[in-house]
């Protein structure tokens, strides 16, 4: 998490020094007896426009989540033992991900949200305790190869179903598609499974509009299924706040001088900026399940998120 609290540090301070820049405008040198300028004063700076009804925006993510879990599995007669990611298997702790995020808004109240996110975990070392899983027994001292890959190929649908001046709120589902394998090699000794299986979940959200160009965002989907000897769940939950760079500045020009001459300046169009955002936020995912008592797994990843955003 190291690395991700630092990113979002670096971000903060980076848009802080641009706004404080940029509001810090000089203005022109004038004298009581300068004639008025030939061109109209530049009109005061308006908030952002809202966005149109139909509209996309397409984001790319940067997540640094910590792995947390375990993973039990008892066959041919054996009791079996709990191996955990980190401690037992030597699964890096903290890794950090990119992946694409596209959101259609279709009118005023629906919304679709497609993602794609590939984790992939892997560590050599060796085997620090006796390990007996899938009925095999792992040796202490013995090499061990360790591999975890996860696809999630997801869709949500939000339906906007209550506005006020400055909440909104919203219901929807997720399906996800899981593709995941996890394979232990040791000497003498494999050990693998897979999974390619969807995962439906419901939920909703809101959003409270902090500023003009600021908002607060949270949402959290939930499945859980309890069939026979079997027990599973998902949670995937997230909270951030998002900031539109154009309506932070406005939309009136700027001039940016250097803190070494007063004379070093520069003009600054900051339409540029239109229709692009950054996100800041925390990320929370979890998968529990257990099968008649022979085989669990509880597969958890929590950290911060950063968002860069075009809207289109």
């Amino acid at each position: 998490m190291g690395l991700g609290l630092s990113l979002l540090v670096s971000l903060a301070g980076g848009l802080a020094t641009i706004a404080i820049g940029w509001a810090a405008e000089a203005p022109p040198v004038t004298s009581p007896e300068a004639s008025a300028p030939d061109v109209a004063p530049t009109p005061p700076a308006l908030a952002p426009p809202p966005p149109r009804a139909w509209h996309v925006e397409v984001s790319i993510r940067y997540w640094a989540p910590s792995l947390h879990g375990r993973f039990f599995s008892a066959e041919g007669g054996n009791a079996g033992t709990t191996a955990r990611f980190a401690t037992d298997l030597g699964l890096p702790e903290h890794k950090s991900f990119w992946y694409p995020i596209v959101t259609a808004h279709l009118g005023e109240r629906h919304r679709l949200t497609f993602s794609y996110l590939s984790l992939r975990y892997t560590a050599d070392t060796a085997v620090n305790r006796a390990l007996n899983l899938q009925g095999q027994s792992f040796t202490v001292g013995a090499p061990l190869h360790s591999e975890a890959k996860i696809k999630d190929l997801s869709v949500a649908y939000d339906y906007l179903a209550w506005k006020r001046e400055k909440w909104t709120g919203f219901v929807g589902g997720q399906l996800h598609y899981f593709d995941a394998a996890v394979t232990l090699n040791s000497t003498g000794v494999n050990v693998s499974e897979k999974a390619k299986i969807p995962i439906p979940t419901i939920g909703g959200g809101g959003e409270y509009q902090l500023r003009d160009w600021a908002i607060v965002k949270g949402d959290y989907h939930v499945f859980a299924i309890p069939v026979g000897d079997l027990r599973g769940s998902l949670q995937d939950g997230q909270i951030g706040v998002t900031v539109d760079l154009l309506g932070m500045v406005g939309r009136e020009p700027r001039v940016i001088c250097s803190i070494f001459s007063s004379l070093e300046c520069v003009r600054v169009e900051p339409s540029y900026l239109d229709g692009w955002s950054v996100s800041a936020g925390f990320r929370y995912f979890r998968i529990l399940a257990k099968d008649a008592g022979t085989t669990s797994i509880d597969w958890l990843q929590k950290g911060p998120t950063f968002d860069l955003t075009y809207r289109f």
